[in-house]
């Protein structure tokens, strides 16, 4: 990773310029650009000149004279109209990018953002890692813009990310989750002492494409039994994310191990009941239906609940045979050896059940202003599950699994029917 002096910067930058520029009104002009409005006439350009050649630094009054966050887009609009495109090739080596075809506002947004590490670090002998080339590839895949590009929240705060993995791009599932590792080093001015790291990401819809594309491989949208229907996500969506019971084995991954015996599941979660002294765990096994009607969508899930019940030997192997194979991060990691190995001690590990119930509500919303037809999704909501609490349970006799845990989500539409493959036609088509 190379370092650069800001009089570098300046030369390269200066000499891509369409028209030629003395050092002094090239500095002066870029401060301008970038928000610093105290080098207004020409008389300045000598101190500015010596910016520029790096005989002089950049003081923290002249930096505090810059607004925040940093004017990045305005230097970029600013190079973007200066820089020839005959030199953008020359520029572009000049940075260590040795692209065949350079995109000019990208490399400018770059080069723009580097400006600003000279404005933190005070210019003149201070030399400053090169970043053009990294943000310059980050804003090409669109994984960052100009927002993020330049400016810290603490003056003199600075650190610099790096790939702490051989691996950088990765082809996952709809359900499968990763691990990455990157090195953030402090190489700013300013103690790091408690500090929230936020990750952000500007555009996703890459990964939802990538996704979606997986999905599709193993079945057309809304085809129940393939991972494309909706009630296979959504067991996976409350599971995960309501239930706090970490996914190990999705109806994705069921698919597409292969293997003699079908597994009737949703998929597996695993839910900690117990604590640190006494640890127990629950296999949660899910199952859904989604129909017009609400009676007729416990059934549907509860078929399934009856043939995984049925087949529970079977579809344990099919965890045990699956999961081994697969990486998690440790806590889960920790929890399935509890789970799934031998052990001296004992570990309780008994089965639960997961239902999705979607059905249509039967309200018109055209008949009720916004507030009105909020409490009224409510109240019909609240009835029609108080109306079949007991033919729930009834089901759940019938099968005899009354000592069994049973975790239930209810979610009314609008149409069951056709807003279930509407949302996986969207989700596999990938529409917004």
């Amino acid at each position: 990773m190379s370092e650069m002096l800001i009089n570098d910067y300046a030369k390269v930058v200066k000499n891509s310029f369409s028209i030629s520029i003395n050092q002094g009104r090239f500095m002066r002009e870029v401060f301008k650009n970038a928000g610093y409005d105290r080098f207004p006439t020409s008389s300045d350009e000598d101190y500015a000149k010596k910016i520029c050649n790096g005989s002089k630094p950049i003081t923290a009054d002249m930096r505090n004279g810059f607004p925040k966050p940093y004017y990045v887009y305005e230097l970029t609009t600013y190079y973007v109209g200066k820089i020839s495109d005959d030199k953008l090739k020359t520029l572009a080596i000049s940075f260590e990018i040795k692209d065949k075809e350079i995109n000019k506002e990208c490399l400018c947004k770059a080069i723009a953002s580097q400006f600003f590490l000279y404005i933190e670090g005070g210019g003149a002998d201070k030399a400053e890692i090169n970043t053009v080339p990294a943000n310059y590839e980050r804003l090409l895949s669109g994984t960052i813009d100009e927002k993020m590009l330049g400016f810290p929240q603490y003056s003199g705060d600075k650190a610099w990310v790096i790939n702490g993995q051989s691996v950088s791009a990765y082809t996952k599932g709809f359900y499968e989750k990763f691990d990455h590792v990157w090195n953030i080093r402090n190489i700013g001015k300013v103690y790091w002492h408690k500090r929230k790291l936020v990750c952000r990401s500007i555009d996703t819809q890459y990964i939802k494409v990538d996704a979606a594309k997986r999905l599709e491989r193993t079945g057309k949208p809304d085809e129940k039994g393939t991972g494309n229907e909706l009630g296979e996500i959504l067991d996976y969506c409350f599971f995960e994310h309501v239930l706090g019971a970490p996914k190990i084995l999705s109806k994705y991954e069921q698919v597409t191990a292969g293997g003699t015996y079908k597994a009737q599941s949703s998929g597996v979660h695993l839910l900690t009941i117990g604590d640190e002294k006494l640890p127990a765990y629950q296999l949660v096994y899910g199952a859904s239906g989604i129909v017009d009607d609400i009676q007729d969508a416990i059934d549907r899930a509860f078929e399934e609940i009856a043939s995984v019940s049925s087949g529970q030997r079977k579809e344990r192997q099919v965890v045990d045979s699956i999961v081994m194979g697969k990486s998690f991060d440790e806590d889960t990691t920790a929890r399935l050896k509890n789970v799934l190995l031998p052990s001296k001690v004992k570990i309780p590990v008994d089965n639960a059940y997961g239902l999705f119930i979607g059905y249509t509500l039967g309200l018109d919303a055209d008949q009720y202003d916004n507030d009105s037809f909020r409490t009224a999704v409510q109240d019909k909501m609240r009835l029609d599950i108080q109306h079949h609490v007991q033919y729930i349970v009834d089901k759940i006799n019938t099968l005899r699994l009354g000592k069994s845990s049973f975790y239930i989500y209810v979610l009314p539409l609008n149409d069951a029917l056709s807003d279930k493959k509407e949302i996986m036609d969207r989700l596999l088509g990938g529409d917004e």
